[in-house]
C-alpha cells in the first residue's frame, strides 16, 4: 500500500511514504531556492510527530515566515525557501514543549540540516529571554535588503515549482496505489527534475521497482533515498534489505536490516525479524538468535519469529528450545505457510 504520509510494510517487502520536499533544479530557481531537512526530538531523544516547526526571517528582512509539521518519526522538510537568515523553533501543542530558537542562514540551492530538541516550554522561554527581545538579530548586513521586484519574481517562481512538484508527487502516489508502477516511476522521476534530493521520491521509486521485481533498480533507488534522508530511515533501509535479499546478496541484506532495526530504535518486532532472516540467509544463524528473541519479547504473538527461532535452535542442537519455539508457531499460525514444515520438524524432535 502506498500512503502519502507513511506506508510501513516492513517484513521482506519494500516500504514507502511521501514527504513533500522541493529543491531547486531549474536554472531559474537555483539562484533563489533554499531547502532544509531536520528532526524534532523529545526530552528523551525520540522523534516527535506533529510538532510545528516555525521559520521566521530576522533582521531588516523580517517579513518571511514558514511552518511545517513533523512526520511520525519527527522528521520534516521545507523547500522553496527564500535564502536568508532564519530563527527556527519547534513546539508541540498540548504537551507544553518547545525548543530553544536556532539561528541559521539558508543558502540558495543548498540543503541545510538541523536537529531541534524539545523541553519544558517555561524553561525554554526563560533561557531564550533576550534572544527573542525586540531588535535582536543574528543577520549580517548582506541579509538586510528589503524584498524588491526580483525577490517577488523569485517567490512566484518558487510557488510555481511547489505546485508542479506537488501535482507530480500526488499523481505518483495515486498511480502506485492503482498498481500502475511504471506511471508512478515516471511521475516521481519528473518530480526529481524539480527536487533532485527528494528522499521520498527515491523511496517511492524503489517501492515501484520492487513491486515489479526489478531489483537492481530498486536497490539503486533505495540507496538514493537513504543518501538524501536527513536521519536514518528504517523503511528505506528495510526496502534496500529486501532488494538485496531478492538478489541473494545476503550479507549486504543483513547489514541493511541491522541498520533498519537500529534506526527503528530497537523496539520494532518486524524490523528485528527481518534482521534475523537476513542474518540466517547469510549463514550467520547464531547471530540471528538475539534479534529473534528481542522480537518475541516485544511481540510474543509474532509467529514468524517463533518459527525462525525454532530453525536457529535446531541448528544449534537445542532440541528442547526448538520444540518450544516451533510448537508456539503452530499454536499461533496453525494454517501458516510454514506450518507443515514446523509440524514435520516437531515429529523428528520428539
Amino acid at each position: 500500500m502506498v500512503d502519502r504520509l507513511c506506508g510501513c510494510r516492513r517484513r521482506a517487502t519494500a516500504s514507502v511514504f511521501g514527504l513533500l520536499v522541493l529543491t531547486a533544479a531549474s536554472a531559474a530557481a537555483q539562484g533563489v531556492n533554499a531547502m532544509i531537512e531536520g528532526v524534532v526530538r523529545d526530552p528523551k531523544g525520540a522523534g516527535v510527530a506533529g510538532a510545528v516547526v516555525t521559520f521566521r526571517s530576522i533582521g531588516d528582512d523580517g517579513t518571511r515566515s514558514y511552518q511545517v509539521k513533523t512526520e511520525k518519526d519527527g522528521r520534516f522538510t521545507l523547500i522553496g525557501v527564500y535564502p536568508t537568515v532564519y530563527r527556527i523553533s519547534a513546539s508541540l501543542s498540548g504537551a507544553n514543549l518547545a525548543s530553544l530558537p536556532a539561528t541559521m542562514r539558508l543558502a540558495p540551492g543548498q540543503m541545510s540540516k538541523i536537529a531541534l530538541n524539545l523541553n519544558n516550554r517555561a524553561a525554554v522561554e526563560r533561557r531564550a529571554g533576550s534572544a527573542d527581545a525586540p531588535g535582536a538579530s543574528g543577520a549580517d548586513p548582506a541579509t538586510r535588503a528589503a524584498p524588491d521586484a526580483t525577490s517577488n519574481e523569485a517567490a512566484r517562481v518558487e510557488e510555481g515549482l511547489r505546485a508542479k512538484f506537488s501535482t507530480l508527487f500526488d499523481q505518483g502516489v495515486e498511480a502506485a496505489k492503482a498498481g500502475e508502477q511504471d506511471a508512478a516511476i515516471a511521475r516521481f522521476t519528473a518530480a526529481l527534475a524539480i527536487s533532485p534530493s527528494c528522499a521520498a521520491c527515491y523511496k517511492n521509486i524503489g517501492y515501484a521497482y520492487a513491486q515489479t521485481r526489478r531489483w537492481p533498480a530498486a536497490e539503486e533507488a533505495y540507496r538514493k533515498a537513504i543518501e538524501f534522508s536527513p536521519i536514518p530511515d528504517p523503511d528505506a533501509l528495510n526496502g534496500l534489505a529486501a532488494a538485496y535479499t531478492a538478489q541473494k546478496k545476503y550479507v549486504e541484506a543483513a547489514e541493511a536490516s541491522a541498520k533498519a532495526a537500529e534506526a527503528a530504535g530497537g523496539g520494532d518486532a518486524d524490523a528485528l525479524y527481518v534482521q534475523a532472516v537476513n542474518l540466517f540467509n547469510a549463514n550467520r544463524g547464531s547471530e540471528a538468535k538475539a534479534p529473534l528473541q528481542a522480537a518475541i519479547k516485544i511481540n510474543p504473538a509474532h509467529a514468524d519469529a517463533h518459527y525462525m527461532l525454532g530453525l536457529v535452535l535446531v541448528g544449534e542442537g537445542d532440541t528442547t528450545g526448538a520444540r518450544d519455539a516451533l510448537g508456539r508457531y503452530v499454536q499461533l499460525a496453525p494454517g501458516g505457510k510454514d506450518a507443515p514444515t514446523a509440524k514435520a520438524l516437531l515429529e523428528t524432535l520428539k
